[in-house]
């Protein structure tokens, strides 16, 4: 966070591009738990104040993805993959920052029509209610296979079990009447 880019080996600047990530995310975030999360990592106090602030500033609008890496060939002694780790959107970058994706951009609201399809289908003792005298099981069952036959199958199976069990209570009331 001091100098906004360190030249370290490749495996330890994959990790870091995730912390920093990580805790560039809880700056943004502006409240007290997030602060003390950036605490536990970030030891300085001048560069948690600059983390909280500025780079907070800095990024507000950006979805995700602070740091690059950059690979820089090998080390002489052990060849050693090398790479840099830099902040994006700053001066003197190596290379500058490539405009977001459209799929990283956030997601509109669904529509109330969408929330419809995926509202969990009412249970199946409404329907079997007004069942006329003659249903049986199979035929409740067969009708709430068709109506639901877009639900996954272990849906299905429940709902299927709890129309027979509520069939069979509607039965052995209407025996109790007659």
């Amino acid at each position: 966070m001091q100098h906004e880019r360190i030249h370290t080996t490749l495996a330890r600047a994959k990790q870091l591009r995730k912390l920093a990530d990580r805790v560039i995310t809880w700056a943004k975030q502006g409240d007290k738990t997030a602060e003390r999360r950036v605490e536990r990592v970030v030891r300085t106090e001048r560069e948690r104040h600059s983390l909280l602030t500025r780079l907070a500033e800095r990024y507000g609008d950006r979805p995700g993805g602070y740091t690059r890496v950059l690979r820089a060939g090998t080390r002489d002694r052990d060849a050693a993959e090398m790479a840099f780790v830099e902040l994006v959107d700053r001066e003197g970058e190596l290379r500058p920052a490539r405009p977001s994706p459209e799929w990283s951009r956030p997601l509109p609201p669904p529509s109330a029509a969408h929330m419809a399809r995926r509202a969990r289908p009412p249970r199946a003792r409404p329907f079997v209610a007004g069942a006329e005298d003659e249903d049986t099981a199979p035929e409740v069952v067969l009708r709430l296979r068709e109506k639901y036959a877009h639900l996954p199958l272990a849906a299905r199976r429940v709902l299927e079990s709890e129309a027979r069990a509520a069939l069979e209570e509607q039965q052995q009331e209407q025996r109790q009447r007659r």
